[in-house]
């Protein structure tokens, strides 16, 4: 692949008309050439805006930029900073033009994620509020479903119950000392959910999947405010 030209190239690239002449040679109409580049373009909308704005005159005529010990005058001020802008927007483009190096191909297990039983919820909980998961975008459903969303909803919901109840689980936070942790299931579900419409919604700005992740956001916190919560009280050692 051809590098791209540091001017950025042409702005209305067109081929070159090859003219054959009655002697067999070919030659090239230089009317018909690049012309101005994509960087002369860029300078010369970035002077219009500095032109059109008095309040950037004023500060381009006042200001002094020294080079080997002379101010600039307002002119030769105002294209300096008209190029530099084209070239940080040519820099910018050439930045984004450029494909990151995708990182390896790593399977993921998200409940392992989690340690012990602590995954709150499944795939059959989702779809107990949502049944179309499987219609939801492929980076969304997953090969292995709603595994990840569960994953970090679960681990959302108990750090959330450590935040909220640090002496009643202990300065290590032994979740072990929750006495039913399904009482937890119904926030995860839909805190899951909440993250994975988010994700839609960012996907495909779908105004539906919006409105999905607000409901369930609601319905998470309308789980949380129920918690009831009870604790093992753990026999003190002799």
């Amino acid at each position: 692949m051809s590098k791209r030209p540091k001017d950025g190239g042409p702005v209305y690239p067109q081929p070159a008309v090859q003219v054959r002449t009655a002697g067999g040679l070919e030659w090239t109409d230089s009317r018909n050439g690049p012309g101005m580049s994509l960087r002369d373009w860029l300078a010369g909308q970035a002077m219009a805006a500095i032109l059109s704005c008095p309040e950037a005159m004023l500060e381009a005529s006042h200001r002094t930029e020294v080079t080997g010990g002379n101010p600039m005058e307002p002119g030769p001020l105002i294209a300096s900073h008209s190029y530099r802008m084209a070239d940080a927007m040519l820099a910018r483009r050439e930045r984004e033009a450029t494909p990151a190096a995708e990182p390896p191909a790593v399977a993921h297990d998200w409940a392992a994620q989690v340690p012990g039983r602590m995954v709150l919820c499944d795939d059959r909980d989702l779809m107990d509020e949502y049944e179309r998961l499987s219609s939801l975008p492929g980076d969304v459903f997953a090969a292995d479903g709603m595994a990840r969303w569960c994953a970090v909803a679960s681990r959302k919901t108990w750090l959330l119950v450590s935040q909220l109840y640090p002496e009643e689980l202990g300065y290590d936070a032994k979740y072990s000392r929750l006495a039913d942790p399904s009482e937890l299931s119904d926030a995860a579900v839909h805190w899951a959910l909440t993250l994975a419409f988010d994700a839609c919604h960012e996907q495909t700005c779908e105004s539906f999947y919006l409105a999905l992740r607000d409901y369930h956001d609601d319905k998470r916190k309308e789980a949380i405010a129920d918690w009831q919560l009870t604790f093992n009280v753990e026999e003190p050692q002799s």
